[in-house]
């Protein structure tokens, strides 16, 4: 078995690659489709990532990190879901906007309760939340474009801001995505994986939040693959999975609400595989030196609060007044970035 070193503050992870290239659906920005699923002890903390990662990461779980740091914020947005999921309970008709587009959707199933209400909450942005800690500038990162930025001091462990879910993608499918690497072209075959997992994510259809209003929702091409001529990128370059089965999507449009800047946050990495994933090295040393960097370089991470119900982004460490805000997207995004061109 392959491993790839995972280095952390005093850790030294050898990672086994194949779960570096096993199944974990999500997507994540710039374009591209992907999403990073950091599984430890089964527990499984979603960022802003690819489709087809799975990393094993020294990193807190919810349990580890025991209640949040940063309780007030924390206490502040359960509060705030608590009383809208009460509201949806006592009030079914509030659940029609996400029902009928499951109905005219190509998913067949058929929704419980407590999946509307999930959706329906998953895709909605709360109201008045006092959480202003980040402001968008130009990014630090060459060629990145908008990056985020802390406002004021944040203490590890504290919730910087949340992830917007204006669309959902919703998929239950269990496709085998573990990469044979018996043979020796391991190249080929991650990037195949990526290629094939671009192209199940195109059979998805978006759910939007009832927020976003018919004109600005965009046609489910558009969503994974931008309007070029508006430029106007896919939807899926600003995507992050919550779980096996919901990944959500922030409009980058919607940019004046600090309670929901998650989706500027970039990655301080990408460009290693961008560059060197040229063919000058093989996968794995690529893979294993982006992960390294990216690891170091991050400062916060995605995570869903307790119940699946909301992303937030969480400090990784203390982050001074105007350093930006950086996360891990996973190589699988930047495999997918470089597929698309």
């Amino acid at each position: 078995m392959r491993f790839v070193c995972v280095l952390m503050v005093g850790t030294a992870l050898l990672v086994p690659y194949a779960a570096i290239t096993a199944a974990a659906f999500g997507v994540n920005r710039p374009p591209g489709i992907s999403r990073l699923m950091i599984k430890r002890h089964h527990h499984t903390i979603g960022t802003r990532l690819s489709p087809h990662l799975s990393i094993l990461r020294a990193q807190s779980t919810h349990d580890e990190m025991g209640n949040e740091h940063d309780d007030s914020t924390a206490s502040q947005i359960n509060q705030a879901l608590e009383k809208l999921q009460e509201e949806l309970l006592s009030d079914p008709a509030k659940l029609k906007p996400i029902k009928q587009q499951h109905e005219i959707s190509n998913d067949d199933r058929v929704l419980t309760q407590e999946e509307l209400i999930r959706r329906t909450i998953l895709s909605t942005r709360l109201l008045n939340l006092n959480l202003n800690r980040t402001r968008l500038a130009e990014s630090t990162l060459d060629g990145a474009g908008r990056g985020l930025f802390a406002t004021e001091n944040i203490g590890e462990g504290d919730i910087i801001t949340c992830y917007p879910g204006d669309a959902l993608f919703c998929d239950y499918s269990e496709e085998e995505t573990e990469v044979d690497y018996e043979d020796d072209d391991e190249d080929s075959h991650y990037a195949d994986k990526v290629a094939r997992w671009r192209e199940h994510v195109r059979t998805l259809s978006p759910i939007w939040g009832e927020h976003i209003s018919d004109k600005d929702r965009i046609e489910k091409d558009a969503v994974n693959d931008g309007i070029q001529e508006s430029s106007i990128p896919p939807l899926t370059s600003y995507a992050v999975s919550v779980d096996d089965v919901y990944t959500v999507m922030g409009m980058p449009t919607l940019d004046k609400d600090p309670a929901y800047y998650g989706h500027f946050a970039n990655d301080g990495a990408g460009h290693l595989i961008l560059e060197k994933g040229d063919g000058s090295m093989g996968v794995e040393e690529c893979i294993s030196e982006y992960i390294i960097e990216s690891i170091d370089v991050s400062n916060a991470m995605q995570r869903p609060l307790e119940g699946g119900l909301h992303m937030v982004a969480v400090a990784l460490r203390d982050i001074e007044d105007g350093e930006e805000i950086l996360m891990t997207y996973g190589p699988d995004y930047w495999t997918a970035h470089a597929q698309r061109g």
